[in-house]
């Protein structure tokens, strides 16, 4: 633009140079008349105060009074119209009217003019309006050049040069006009652009707006970017970071990758580095040293190659498992792995199913899960009469056999024959019988022989009556014996001379003892027949008669059949024909002639127990080792028991020599870490025991006999007396007695016979009370400390892992630890090599249906749509947008979004127009801390130190 000094080309006042103009007889004959005309030119080059008369109030008075000072309004607006200073046309008329200046405003109906002029007239009805300078005709006249320039015009032409250079735009009063319509191309260059957009907002409200394009968001398939993360674990050390944006090589494999990242990770308590890595060549190698490509650091320095998970070798395939399924895995060391199942087969059988039933009561945290080893059948079985059981929970059973090579034989051996030992005066030493044979000729060979009494290791062995001998060359014990852990429900009766038909589920009894529930009757052949017998009270005899409580089928016992489950087996028990395995005091004896299969059945149970107490119970262990407590004679001079190591037969009590401890005890909640091992043919016996309860041998059910019951007790709530301490879980409730299992140890807190009113019995959830007439326990009820009860089922076992992919190789582990997956009895070997490999991920939801990718509308969600998003609603800007910056073809819509208005000044428009600067500034915050890529926490360097996290 050309600057024109209108100072000199065009003077803004001539008025002055007026009366020279003039010949000299008017100065001597008419200085009035130049007088007057030099007033004229003076008015034309100046401005002039007039009223306003575009604020014309009606329905509004003013009280004028003669020469006061003070304006009174009805209905008026002095504070929203005037300011202190401002100039007030006061009017007789719409020609007539008075200009004043105005002190004060008070408020809307009050105000005060200024000394200088008062009202030259009184009026109760006065009209009233601002005062604005109007220019005369001369004024602009001789400022032309002046006019003609954007930056020098009068504010009354900026109007001319907006609507010729930016029409349609509504200005906001706080934009600089002048500034705008010279940078106004930049805003119709910009025309279609988020920028234009942005310009007209700041030029005509002042305030930015932003363009969003819908079809950023619109639902594409297959649009979305996956990936998979590849990391090299390495060696803590402090020049890590100077690998990132770098090509890294390892010096033994020469592979080389570009390091995209470090992050540095606490991994189980300890740090590790994490180099995330591209463009991968070549093979890298666990343990090798890691450089840069700039050669900057020496051998010793380098760091190493630790190595990421990468395959999982199993050991147990678990059960149950289907390909696809993916599983956490964990380990000592490592953590965040996961993994895939590849392949599965299938077990035909012996995998075992097992569900808890009731947790008991009684227990801690250390209680022992008992599951037998195997389950022998025992046929034959003879028993003491007046036994309750065939055998008791952890008895020991013996299997006394002995493998014997013998020479110098006489006669022939027989399988089943007797066979002795002798002591040198002639007496028997031992006998036994010959189960197995293996004769070379009558001379030599080898005999298993079982142990029926007596010392069967000897220098020679006979036959009956002498007949046969032969020498001993070795004699091998192999023994086996067990614990018995429990017997199976069903005891197998074989019986003959059966007279009648026994009814399943009836009650049948042996004549001298022995009762239990009828279950399966098996005719084998004429009148010889097998009886399953459930649940049996006092063991059944070898030739009593058993009758049918309903039927009144009689038969004879013939032999009695039990199969029981073993624990801490030592040594193989052998089933060949008439092999004797006898109780440990020799009071049962029966033929071992099956032995089930399977292993790896195991479990545990929750530490979270129900229903717990604290109780007071003797834990010394006599059983500690072969020199203390159970070894040590009664008259020893002191018995070394933890109590009072110094005690003796003569000192103390039993009592205080023993040591006692408070411990927590409860009901078990839930069972854990189920394996259901494989090949089962038979199903194994499981007890869970708290020695320390158990020892006490406190039954663990009570029935107790009610009266006087306000409602119906419920199965399965809590009972309690509250005064008595006692509580208990209804098992069987009537309207006249409850069973009852005990939920209390002591026996100072078990149930009484109500006597007051604060003994009553409570249901918890019924609501019920009722009185206690009677408390009784029964014989053969399960005892505190071992009265868990399960349901086990052997199953086909599908699903068995045979191989894994590992997703994400996690970070932390090491070659050949065990790796722990997840809820499972899956486990495996870690197999540790190279870089590892994160789960794969989108790195945005592109190509997703969700709260981000939309579908196309037509009408909003469209590839010609946008939306203005501005603190200023739509129908603000509507006209405007469309007329100005609109695209044809395209179809707008407003968001308005609330925000702090900037206002922009002068240089702030400036700077915005030609793209130098934003117009507000953000701060930028800088995180100490963030997350990788897989979403967990790690841990960033600060400068030289390092914030710590999880």
């Amino acid at each position: 633009m050309t600057i024109v000094n209108t100072e000199i080309d065009h003077p803004k006042k001539i008025s002055g140079l007026v009366k020279e103009h003039f010949p000299d007889f008017y100065r001597q004959e008419g200085p009035v008349f130049l007088d007057f005309v030099k007033t004229y030119y003076d008015w034309m080059e100046d401005r002039t105060d007039r009223r306003n008369k575009l604020i014309n109030p009606t329905r509004e008075t003013v009280n004028v009074v003669y020469g006061n000072t003070v304006i009174v309004g009805n209905g008026t607006s002095f504070d929203n119209v005037f300011s202190n200073g401002d100039m007030i046309a006061l009017s007789r008329s719409n020609t007539d009217y008075e200009i004043f200046t105005i002190d004060t405003v008070t408020n809307s109906t009050y105000l005060t003019l200024a000394n200088t002029k008062l009202p030259e007239f009184a009026s109760t009805n006065a009209t009233f309006g601002n005062v604005h300078s109007n220019t005369n005709p001369g004024y602009y006249v001789r400022r032309t050049q002046e006019t003609m320039d954007v930056d020098k015009t009068a504010d009354e032409f900026v109007v001319y040069f907006k609507e010729q250079f930016l029409k349609n735009i509504q200005f906001s009063t706080i934009t600089d006009t002048r500034t705008m319509i010279k940078n106004s191309l930049d805003l119709y260059r910009s025309k279609g652009t988020p920028r234009a957009v942005d310009l007209l907002f700041k030029v005509a409200f002042g305030v930015p707006a932003e363009v969003y394009y819908p079809s950023t968001d619109l639902f594409r398939t297959s649009e979305a970017d996956w990936t998979i993360p590849t990391y090299l674990e390495l060696s803590l050390s402090p020049i890590n970071r100077s690998f990132v944006n770098k090509q890294i090589t390892g010096l033994t494999s020469q592979a080389t990758a570009f390091c995209d990242e470090i992050v540095r990770r606490e991994i189980n308590g300890r740090l590790i580095d994490v180099a995330y890595i591209s463009a991968i060549q070549g093979e890298w190698q666990t343990g090798e040293k890691v450089v840069d490509s700039l050669g900057s650091l020496s051998k010793e320095e380098a760091p190493t190659v630790i190595g990421s998970l990468n395959n999982i070798v199993i050991v147990n395939g678990g059960t149950g498992f289907t390909i696809g399924s993916t599983y956490d895995v964990t380990s000592n060391t490592g953590h965040s792995a996961t993994i895939r199942v590849a392949n599965i087969e299938t077990i035909a059988t012996g995998t075992i199913n097992v569900a808890l039933v009731d947790g008991g009561y009684g227990y801690t945290n250390n209680s022992v899960v008992y599951i037998s080893d195997n389950i022998i059948k025992l046929e034959n079985i003879t028993v003491n009469a007046g036994s309750q059981d065939y055998f008791q929970e952890f008895e020991f059973i013996n299997q006394e056999t002995a493998n014997i090579s013998y020479s110098a034989g006489t006669g022939e051996w027989i399988i089943g024959d007797d066979v002795f030992t002798y002591y040198a005066n002639g007496d028997v030493d031992g006998t036994g019988a010959i189960i197995s044979l293996a004769a070379v000729n009558s001379s030599f060979g080898e005999m298993t022989i079982k142990t029926i009494s007596g010392n069967m290791e000897n220098t020679s062995i006979y036959g009956t009556g002498n007949t046969v001998n032969a020498t001993v060359d070795t004699y091998t014990n192999t023994a086996a014996f067990a614990q018995i852990l429990g017997e199976y429900a069903n005891v197998a009766l074989q019986v003959f001379g059966v007279s009648g038909t026994f009814t399943n589920n009836e009650i049948i009894t042996g004549s001298s003892q022995g009762s239990a529930l009828m279950g399966l009757f098996t005719n084998t052949s004429g009148s010889n027949s097998t009886i399953l017998a459930q649940n049996s009270t006092f063991a059944f005899l070898t030739g009593d008669t058993l009758t049918g409580q309903d039927s009144g089928a009689t038969a004879t016992i013939a032999a009695v059949d039990v199969e029981v489950g073993v624990v801490n087996t030592n040594g193989s028990f052998q089933s060949t024909a008439n092999n004797l395995v006898t109780s440990n005091n020799r009071v049962v004896n029966g033929e071992l002639t099956f032995i089930s299969s399977g292993a790896g059945f195991s479990l545990g149970f929750s530490n979270s127990l129900l229903y717990t107490e604290f109780v007071n119970v003797c834990t010394t262990n006599l059983v500690v080792n072969t020199t203390h407590y159970m070894p040590i004679a009664l008259n020893a001079s002191q018995y070394d028991l933890p109590g009072d190591p110094a005690c003796n037969l003569t000192s103390n009590t039993i009592e205080n020599s023993l040591e006692f401890s408070n411990v927590e005890i409860g009901k078990i909640q839930t069972l854990t870490g189920i394996n259901p091992g494989s090949a089962y043919d038979r199903i194994p016996i499981v007890k869970i025991v708290e020695p320390f309860t158990y020892a006490y041998h406190r039954l663990d059910t009570k029935y107790l006999d009610i009266a006087n019951a306000t409602a119906g007790f419920t199965v399965g709530e809590i009972v309690t007396q509250a005064d008595q301490g006692f509580r208990g879980l209804v098992e069987v409730a009537n309207t006249t007695q409850l069973q009852v299992q005990r939920l209390r140890f002591e026996d100072a807190n078990d149930a009484v016979v109500t006597t007051n009113s604060t003994t009553t019995l409570v249901g918890a959830n019924s609501g019920a009370i009722a009185n206690v007439t009677l408390v009784q326990s029964q014989t053969g009820d399960d005892e505190i400390g071992n009265d868990t009860e399960f349901t086990l089922e052997t199953v086909s076992s599908a699903g068995v892992v045979t191989s894994v992919d590992v997703k994400n190789s996690g970070f932390g582990f090491r070659d050949g630890q065990q790796i722990t997956i997840a809820n499972t009895t899956l486990t495996g070997i870690a197999n540790v090599t190279t870089y590892g490999t994160g789960a794969g991920f989108y790195r945005s939801k592109d190509g997703f249906l969700s709260d981000v990718k939309i579908l196309q509308d037509g009408e909003f969600w469209q590839t010609h749509s946008y939306e203005v998003r501005a603190s200023v609603a739509l129908d603000k800007y509507a006209t405007m947008l469309k007329e100005v910056v609109h695209v044809a073809g395209t179809q707008y819509f407003g968001n308005l979004v609330l925000t702090s208005t900037t206002a922009f000044g002068l240089n702030a428009i400036a700077n915005t127009v030609s793209g130098t600067n934003t117009v507000s500034s953000v701060a930028a915050i800088a995180a100490n801390s963030t997350q990788d890529r897989f979403g967990d926490f790690i841990v960033d360097y600060v400068g030289n130190n390092v914030t710590s996290g999880r």
